[in-house]
Parts: structure tokens; sequence; C-alpha cells
């Protein structure tokens, strides 16, 4: 909007001036080509005459957009600074979320404002309702202005039901993303209200569409391009919150540390694509094994990381025992209708029991793993920093060999 400094009071002005001038601003200060107002965004500029108040509220209504990573908190900033700037009974900001001709938009809600802003549960739902965060616009309860104005009409003022609406288009590009819909009963809106909003109206739908970037540029950040799994980034950082979370509660964190064996032999026998193919596989066949709160990540080539929350030692070997054992079931096609057989070593530590941060409780996992990697591969080791087990763990294959160290005790 061409904001560059703002003063609340006038004796905030010197100070400004001598700052601009501190830049090497001299003469007339003009806006650079790449801000100055072009033809088309002329309907978005703020109305010429506004109070500073006004003006301030504005200013920190867009300031409050950047850099927010997902729509909904978007939405919310951007109502709960509009609200203070033009009164109104309740905003709503929509998103379209299905288009299937003029006469088929749906309009979702994603954030609602209302003059006074409490809600008292009166029914028994209604805390689960406050609680879950959902919306008390019920679906199809959005006025006939804001459907006319996602379907490219333009922004529209009218009266529905005894009650005064405007709603105003939010375009990013050549696309209508939504739509922002005000509601009172006691007056229209003004001109100089609707200027507001329509210029107000391309910040708040930029910050919507760069929402949506933002936060799938940070989920790529965190995704193996490959196996869809997430990487080393993303584990560092979950691992990270899971440890402090079991300082706290005083739990367990552990995590197994997986390499296929021979995995070269079949890149060398049947070239990368299909490897890559197996590795792909091998995401869905873990996957498959572990509970929704685990986490699997592709550390590097054919090594896998599962980081096992709120889970022991003895726990942590059923997980493995299980995982290793249908790896060693499973068919792999490498994409080809090739039936080839693999098996993976693993290394299990766990949190306080071998490490006591994140990077030592995988540094010890790693190590268990190339330890059995040493002893004919296809099986489990533990880490060597502590001797926690006395027994075999009952949930374990009975028919497994121990293998007992002065150090360690493994199935194998």
């Amino acid at each position: 909007m061409g904001f560059r400094a703002i003063a609340d009071k006038a004796a905030q002005l010197p100070a400004l001036l001598r700052e601009i001038e501190g830049h090497g601003a001299t003469g007339e200060l003009k806006l650079p080509e790449i801000v100055r107002p072009s033809e088309r965004a002329t309907a978005y500029l703020l109305p010429a005459r506004m109070k500073p108040s006004s003006l301030r509220a504005a200013f920190d209504l867009v300031s409050s957009l950047h850099f927010i990573g997902d729509q909904n908190s978007a939405a919310h900033a951007a109502l709960a600074r509009l609200i203070s700037l033009i009164n109104a009974d309740r905003w709503t900001i929509y998103l379209i979320s299905d288009t299937n001709g003029p006469d088929a938009i749906n309009l979702e809600a994603i954030a609602i404002r209302k003059a006074i802003d409490e809600v008292v549960p009166t029914e028994k739902d209604d805390w689960r309702r406050l609680l879950m965060g959902a919306d008390d616009v019920p679906p199809g309860s959005e006025s006939k202005a804001a459907k006319l104005a996602a379907a490219g009409l333009g922004t529209l003022k009218k009266k529905e039901h005894d009650q005064h609406i405007v709603a105003v288009p939010l375009i990013c590009g050549e696309r209508i993303l939504g739509v922002l819909e005000g509601i009172r009963a006691q007056h229209s809106f003004r001109k100089s209200e609707v200027a507001i909003l329509d210029a107000l109206s391309l910040p708040i739908a930029s910050a919507l569409a760069n929402a949506v970037r933002i936060s799938e540029a940070e989920r790529l950040s965190q995704t193996d391009d490959l196996t869809k799994l997430h990487n080393a980034r993303y584990l560092r950082q979950f691992l990270l919150n899971e440890i402090r979370r079991a300082r706290r509660y005083g739990s367990s964190v552990s995590a197994l540390f997986l390499d296929l064996d021979n995995f070269k032999s079949v890149n060398d026998a049947h070239g990368h694509l299909v490897g890559s193919h197996v590795l792909m596989e091998m995401a869905a066949v873990i996957l498959s094994s572990i509970r929704d709160t685990d986490a699997v990540a592709r550390y590097g080539g054919d090594e896998f990381v599962i980081v096992l929350p709120d889970t022991g030692v003895e726990l942590a070997c059923t997980v493995a025992e299980r995982i290793r054992e249908k790896i060693a079931r499973h068919s792999f096609t490498g994409g080809r209708n090739l039936k080839l057989s693999l098996t993976a070593s693993f290394g299990v530590a766990a949190f306080p029991a071998h490490a006591s941060s994140p990077q030592q409780l995988i540094a010890c996992a790693d190590t268990a793993m190339y330890e059995a990697k040493a002893a004919n591969k296809n099986c489990i080791r533990f880490s060597a920093a502590v001797g926690l087990l006395t027994e075999i763990p009952q949930e374990i294959n009975p028919t497994t060999d121990i293998v007992e160290t002065s150090d360690e005790k493994a199935f194998s």
C-alpha cells in the first residue's frame, strides 16, 4: 500500500524526516516504479481523507499479515484488526472450497469475528464446538451478496433479512480466493468504508495466498522427495520436542535405526529406478507397522529412523521385530513385477536409558545398527550404553535366539 513510515502524532514527524534524510533521500519522495500505482491498482488505494487512527489501524492490519504460515491464522489476524477499523456486528472471511460453475460456488467460513466476540455455551455440544474451534456460521448460511461477490460481480452492498451487508471479493492475481463479508443491523456501509475494504482486500487476499505457499514450502522442506516420508530436518525437531515432553512427564522415547541389507545389489542388478521404487515400497511397509503418533524419516540412502514417543525399550523391541519380519516376508516389485526379497538390520536406543539428548539418541541407535550389520545382518541390536534388558520381551517371537555380550543383549 506504499507505506514507508508512519507517525502517530505530528510531534513524531521531525524525527521521521531526519531518518529519511539520513538515508540519502532528497527532494520529492517518490515511490519506486515497481510499487507505483498502475491503472489496475488504483481501485485498491486507501481513501485520500482518513483519520490518523484509521490510517494506523489499516497499517497495523496489513503489517500483522506478514509471514503468517496458515490461512486460518491470517484470516483471524485480519478480522481482529478490521473490527476496530470498521464497525460491524459480524465479519466473516469465506474461502471458495469448490466451484462447479457460477451457480455451484461453495463458501467455507475460516474466520469469524463479532462485535462482542464471546459465546456462552448453552447446549451440551457447544463446549465441544468451542474447543474444536468450529465456526458458528453453518454451511450454506452465507449471504446472497457473498455468493455473488464470489461469482465475480465485484464488491456488493445489499440489504437481506433486515440486515445491511457488504461483500468484498478477495482477489489474488486473476483468481477469486474468497469473500470478506460484513453484516450490521443499524445502518448501511458508507462509501468511504467500502473504499477502505476494497483497499484492504488486496493485502488480505495476498496473505491468504502466501500462507498456502509458506505452508507448502515448510512441508516440502521437511519431506523426502522420493518416499514422501519426513526427512532428517523434520526428525531433529520432532525428536527434540518429544524428548522435552519426556523430560517433563518422566516418560521414554525410543528410536529405531534401520538399514537395508545388501541394497546396493538391487541397484547393481536392476538399476537405480528399481532401487528407488523399492525404497518407496519400503516406506509403505514401515508406515503400515507403526502408530499414527510415531514418526518415520528417511535418514539418507537406504537408512530409515523411526521415533516412538512414550515407548520404552521392551515395546521398541516388539515394534522393531514386527517391522523386521514384515520386511523379510514382503515381496518387493521394484515397479516391474519383480519378486525381490530384502532384509534389514536394526539398532534400538531409548531416552533416558541410553541417551540424554536427541543427537546422542540417534548416535546410539546408529551404533547399535552397525553392530547388527556385523552380526550377519537381519537382526536387532540394542545400544550398549546400558544393559537394560534382563529377559526377552514376551511379545517377541520365542523362536528368536538371544545373543548376549558383557554390554548388550540382542536378537538375531
